[in-house]
């Protein structure tokens, strides 16, 4: 005790660095005090976390109340935390306010794990978790897999039936009446590539106030779009996927802040009759006309700002090519800026899948796109970049096909600063976003019938804004649509007439957007649940069929997935994500769903609408996966 009065530190931390105590033990104590669960930093660790649940939370008040969001299930609106003090009903209640969700799960775990999650998930140090051992943390057996990947090309789960484990589940009987015991929380396997393998060491870049400078780039840039419909949110865009590339590179969070910033510059003072991106600017006589004078212009405007060396280099050499064809300097290879290889292919491929003013004149799929850059690597892209792109965008568009559809949000409002600032968040999370300023306005973009959630005012310039909504629940395009009332005036009648009239949740000015944000999100999720998806259809290159059926399992996919490959097909019928059948060839049941493990390549098809009529598989989903990864191992698979 007195070394924790010295140190301020926590009393869990004490006991785990005088080793009185290991975690596990530890937890188990606290679990069965508490009345609840625990969460080792071994799980903690390796949660498969989407952005949709980090956003429930806002970061700053994720590292304020020192909590962590771990699982949200759709179907009972119960969001799970993990916390030092599961049992302080003061924090319950602040949880419930900035997520806007009422049932809220405690769970425990240490206060480090707790600090070194919240850096990983949400500011995307995936070193945060190695610092454990550089401490003297006594569990390694996570640093040892944190540093794996960081360093492996190729890493496969520390164990096989850690790789199966369920990322969102509900406590079974037995766990739910014997506290004390640890939740599963699964996780996804990572491929990283070395940075080293690149040709480039990951240097050290000092950005000050990073986040605060990216929020400043987005916001502005964002504003400067607006006046562009096709380019609408396309530097926030071109921003993700160069963030998602450099994670998944293993690069420092201050060179992946670095070269986000490079991604909202990159069109600065751009604006003419070309989109002027590496491969348009390659390809067309026109562009590069028009490029070459331009080169310099996003560093002229940014001159009085001092910004990182990595993110200026960036734009200036994003017009250079791989095969030494490129401009201002003729650079080639791997004497190009890391970042401007990434840029390269980021912007490519935001313009292929998001303007229709593409030199394809359509919007195409991401493995279209992907098809595109594909043709020029070695030429115009770095291959090592290409590959390590398309590895880390495609999986995940996959799984976004799978799980939901893009979101289209209605906004209705008259003040135009206010509504700005959130339409930019949107745009910025990917939903489509539509403006109305007047009732006649927002009843036509109702009609249309591709509305997924209204976001309104009471008072629309001098109309009623619960008049809007009263004449949209009498149509059918309008009667199930969910209706965020977002007000300045927040009077008992005001309130109660919003809900007489059919409104989903009222919040009040000033809201914070991500608050907000999180209310839409958990909205969707809840009517997705309950939603047809429509049919999914891609390649096995994109996402493996073992990762493809933990998506559908975990989702709780009820449908037929048809695989295609060298010339053979096979089904796997899916009740529930459970497989309750298989056919690949001539045999059907358990030996066929193994044979079907082993397939690299291929197509696949999903049709939600099929029933599946017998059932010839009585396990479960994780024990098919278990058994068919052991019989892989071992060469038992034909």
């Amino acid at each position: 005790m007195a070394h924790v009065e010295r140190e301020s530190a926590a009393v869990e931390e004490v006991i785990l660095g005088f080793e009185l105590l290991n975690e596990v033990d530890l937890l188990k104590v606290l679990a069965t005090y508490y009345k609840t669960f625990y969460v080792s930093s071994e799980k903690l660790a390796r949660i498969d976390m989407p952005p949709s649940l980090r956003d429930m939370l806002p970061r700053r008040f994720a590292e304020q109340a020192a909590v962590c969001p771990v699982v949200f299930d759709a179907q009972t609106h119960t969001l799970s935390i993990v916390t030092a003090a599961p049992d302080n009903a003061d924090l319950m209640r602040e949880v419930q306010v900035a997520s806007g969700i009422r049932n809220i799960n405690a769970f425990v775990a240490r206060p480090a794990a707790i600090s070194a999650a919240i850096l990983k998930y949400y500011a995307g140090d995936l070193r945060s978790f190695a610092r454990f051992e550089r401490a003297g943390d006594p569990f390694k057996g996570t640093m040892t897999h944190e540093r794996q990947r960081m360093t492996a090309v190729s890493v496969e789960p520390p164990d096989e039936a850690s790789a199966i484990m369920p990322r969102e589940r509900m406590m079974t009987e037995e766990e739910l009446t014997h506290p004390g015991k640890a939740v599963s929380l699964g996780h996804g396997t990572s491929h990283l590539p070395e940075a080293a393998m690149l040709g480039e060491s990951a240097p050290r870049v000092r950005v000050e106030n990073g986040n605060q400078t990216l929020e400043l780039f987005n916001v502005l840039v964002g504003l400067l779009e607006m006046q562009r419909n096709e380019l609408r949110g396309h530097s926030s865009h071109v921003a993700r996927l160069c963030r998602k590339t450099a994670l998944f590179l293993g690069l420092s969070e201050s060179l992946a802040h670095a070269i986000e910033i490079a991604a909202y510059a990159h069109d600065l003072g751009k604006a003419g009759q070309f989109h002027l991106t590496p491969l348009n600017v390659a390809e067309y006589d026109g562009h590069r006309t028009a490029a070459k004078p331009l080169v310099g212009t996003p560093l002229k405007v940014l001159s009085p700002i001092d910004l990182p060396s990595e993110a200026l280099g960036a734009v200036s050499h994003m017009y250079e090519r791989f095969d030494g064809q490129g401009f201002p300097d003729g650079l080639a290879g791997r004497d190009i800026p890391l970042g401007s290889r990434i840029l390269a292919v980021a912007d490519t491929y935001s313009d292929l899948t998001q303007s229709p003013r593409n030199p394809y004149r359509k919007a195409l799929l991401p493995s279209e796109a992907c098809d595109v850059i594909f043709r020029f690597r070695g030429a115009v892209f770095d291959p090592s970049i290409v590959d390590a792109f398309s590895n880390a965008i495609l999986g995940e568009n996959v799984r976004s096909r799978l799980l939901t559809t893009r979101s289209t949000i209605l906004l209705v409002d008259g003040d135009n600063e206010e509504a700005r600032v959130l339409e930019l968040r949107l745009v910025e999370q990917g939903f489509v976003v539509r403006s109305a300023r007047t009732v006649e306005q927002a009843l036509k973009v109702l009609g249309s019938g591709s509305v997924s959630v209204v976001i309104g005012e009471l008072r629309i310039g001098e109309e009623d804004g619960l008049g809007l909504l009263e004449e949209a629940r009498r149509h059918p395009w309008g009667a199930q649509v969910p209706w965020i009332v977002h007000a300045q005036s927040t009077n008992r009648a005001n309130v109660q007439r919003a809900f007489e009239l059919g409104a989903t949740d009222f919040v009040a000015k000033p809201a914070e957007p991500e608050m907000l944000i999180a209310k839409m999100k958990a909205l969707l999720d809840l009517r997705s649940a309950s939603k047809i998806p429509a049919a999914v259809s891609g390649a096995l290159s994109e996402m493996g069929l073992a990762d493809l059926i933990q998506v559908m399992w975990h989702s709780k996919k009820t449908g037929c997935l048809s695989v295609h490959c060298n010339g053979e097909e096979g089904e796997l019928h899916l009740l529930d994500g459970y497989i309750v059948n298989a056919r690949w060839g001539k045999s059907q049941g358990e030996n066929a769903f193994y044979s079907m493990l082993k397939l690299k390549d291929g197509e696949f098809s999903l049709d939600p609408k099929f029933k599946p009529t017998k059932r010839l598989i009585h396990q479960s989903t994780e024990a098919l996966l278990l058994e068919g990864m052991r019989r892989l191992d071992e060469g038992l698979v034909r």
